[in-house]
């Protein structure tokens, strides 16, 4: 199962409309790290979580799962992220 973190990077990016390359641009990353991030192959060190987390607009504790997370996709859909401690105590 992908890290949160690969979870909502790949989330970030599809709510955003874009592609696999243009997110490589746009965070000033290679196309591979992109991938490997989504796959949960990988994980950032912490000057690059801030700079993805800069890229995003979002704060570094979105994509770490630690932040709640609100977007409205393209499709104008509410995605709503709890923190996962929340998770962890629904019973």
């Amino acid at each position: 199962m992908p890290s949160t973190f690969a979870r909502r990077f790949k989330l970030l990016r599809e709510a955003k409309g874009w592609s696999v390359r243009r997110c490589a641009r746009e965070l000033g990353i290679s196309p591979s790290a992109v991938q490997k991030y989504e796959k949960g192959e990988t994980s950032p060190t912490l000057d690059t979580l801030h700079k993805l987390s800069h890229g995003f607009g979002v704060g570094e504790g979105v994509l770490c799962g630690v932040t709640e997370l609100n977007i409205i996709p393209k499709e104008q859909k509410p995605l709503y992220f709890k923190r996962e401690e929340d998770d962890e105590n629904i019973a």
